[in-house]
């Protein structure tokens, strides 16, 4: 192991008992290491339950959605029964990917060879093959990986011996009950590639700190930075929430959702956004009746897929009709495009001789605990 990696590791292994008073932010290496990246790719991203979507994109049999997990081609599928089943997007014959992105099918047929694959993954055809002597059709069925749902989103595990989900979660569904995520569906999407490590994604929408610098003119406009909350773990979690202020004025269509959904919320809950960010890569901001969310797959070391959008209660989506999806990309699409520039923007930061990690903010303590997840898992 090289020794940059080994202070890394070193640095991450003090959080543990770093208060926040004394805490530093991560050394830029922990950002560039090709090293630490394939040690995250195997201790986290390889073992850990990862949000890939939305159950809604695989409502119906034969709809699918194909996707790269840490350099593993993954289609998630439900067939013909309606089970769900994440599968290994790779023939069988010669490496060929099935499918690209998301559609809907009876089978998959690989466009190189022919081979075809029922939508539990065993093999249904395989073309001129009489004659091969060691050809075991039993033997080619693709590889099937965990799958599992939770409050309406999709979740892969590489790993066969993970932990359930739900068991993983429970902590944390009590305190997200009444945000009622099961029952939202997509009001607006984002799928995009990032110019930067995953952590910095990741910590860029966990901690509150850079929000009225960095959005000024939206989340910046309507929330009361002097009065976040939390910041605490649970498990894999961190929670926090920040008072709304003058939404009335920023935008009065989303008000009247908030208002409408906030009617079985206590009245804390009713006006607060909540900030829900699961280790290691989902964020969530939900306000009542909306959340928008966003989850970092990285690619390599300084590159990330970034997916997400806006949830909303089906009541409200089929009443706006077109106009409120438009509304909602209004919402969504400046916060992310300001949150990739500052994520591209630090990449040549941590690339400076000079780069050293400062002091944290008492109000970045959402960050400390993903730095401890971070010792927990790599040391």
């Amino acid at each position: 192991m090289e020794r940059a990696t080994r202070e890394i590791l070193d640095t991450l292994a003090k959080t543990i008992s770093t208060p926040i008073e004394e805490a530093r932010n991560l050394p830029a290496q922990a950002y560039l290491s090709e090293e630490l990246f394939e040690l995250e790719r195997e201790r986290i991203f390889r073992r850990e339950w990862l949000c890939v979507g939305r159950e809604e994109q695989v409502a119906n049999p034969g709809d699918y959605l194909a996707f790269d997990l840490v350099g593993e081609p993954i289609v998630v599928v439900r067939d013909a029964g309606g089970s769900l089943h994440a599968l290994s997007n790779v023939c069988r014959h010669r490496y060929m990917q099935l499918v690209e992105g998301t559609g809907k099918t009876d089978k998959f047929v690989c466009p190189y060879h022919g081979w075809t694959y029922q939508l539990d993954g065993s093999l249904a055809g395989a073309p001129h093959m009489n004659e091969s002597r060691i050809f075991d059709r039993r033997s080619c069925r693709l590889p099937e990986f965990r799958v599992e749902t939770w409050n309406g989103f999709l979740f892969v595990n590489l790993d066969p011996d993970a932990k359930p989900l739900a068991l993983a979660q429970e902590a944390a569904s009590e305190r997200l009950a009444t945000l009622r995520l099961g029952e939202m569906c997509i009001a607006a999407s984002i799928d995009q590639v990032w110019d930067g490590n995953w952590k910095l994604g990741f910590e860029n929408g966990t901690e509150t700190y850079h929000v009225p610098v960095l959005h000024p003119g939206n989340l910046g406009a309507f929330l009361d930075f002097g009065s976040v909350e939390g910041g605490g773990g649970v498990g894999s979690w961190v929670f926090q929430g920040i008072l709304m202020d003058a939404l009335a004025d920023h935008d009065p269509e989303m008000l009247d959702v908030i208002q409408r959904a906030g009617e079985i919320m206590t009245e804390e809950d009713s006006k607060r956004l909540r900030g829900y960010n699961m280790f290691p890569c989902l964020v969530m901001d939900s306000l009542p009746g909306n959340c928008g969310w966003i989850c970092f797959l990285p690619i390599d070391a300084t590159h990330t897929r970034v997916i997400g959008g806006v949830l909303t209660l089906p009541s409200d989506l089929e009443a706006g009709g077109e106009e409120f999806r438009r509304n909602q990309h209004g919402y969504i699409d400046p916060i992310v495009a300001e949150d990739s520039l500052a994520t591209t923007n630090l990449q040549p930061g941590l690339r400076s001789r000079y780069a050293a990690p400062g002091p944290m903010s008492h109000v970045e303590g959402a960050l400390l605990h993903f730095h401890r997840y971070l010792a927990r898992k790599l040391t």
